[in-house]
């Protein structure tokens, strides 16, 4: 089952952290770095600071992520196993599927799970690959999620073994 564990701490401290955080999850699992928040400071020749983009990190690539609904369907299928099935037959790296607590959509009614009530939950679907895999499925993906859910792309660096 895929636990999705988010952390949000100053580039230093992540950094620091990082190839703990690597051994820790070793082959079991990927790190994945937001691109457009992961900067560092650099000193520079006249003792200043000036912010970089860091490349400790092993691989540049694409995030996808899809929130949908855990009843919503496409062909007959629930979306999570219809992009499942989508994505494993076109050999993607990596896709997580969790189902949230609660929250809301485009026609904000709060939708929340229960010890009784575990249908009709958000569901968000992560899916980790380099560019060139996953930009050339991006425009079937959104047509097989149609308006039974919403994708967001995010480019992002992840540490993989």
């Amino acid at each position: 089952m895929p636990v999705w564990l988010q952390f949000i701490d100053n580039a230093e401290r992540g950094l620091r952290w990082l190839p703990s955080a690597t051994r820790i999850v070793g082959d079991g699992g990927m790190i994945v770095i937001d691109n457009h928040n992961h900067l560092h400071a650099e000193s520079t020749a006249e003792g200043g600071s000036q912010t970089v983009l860091t490349d400790s990190v092993t691989t540049q690539g694409i995030q996808v992520t899809i929130y949908t609904l855990d009843t919503n369907k496409v062909h007959g299928k629930l979306v999570y196993q219809a992009v499942a099935e989508y994505l494993r037959h076109r050999d993607v790296l990596w896709v997580a599927t969790m189902r949230g607590l609660g929250g809301f959509g485009e026609g904000r009614e709060i939708r929340e799970s229960g010890w009784f009530r575990k249908q009709d939950t958000p569901i968000m679907m992560v899916v980790v690959d380099k560019a060139e895999k996953i930009s050339p499925l991006l425009g079937g993906l959104v047509e097989l999620v149609g308006n039974q859910g919403t994708v967001v792309r995010t480019e992002v660096s992840w540490v993989h073994p």
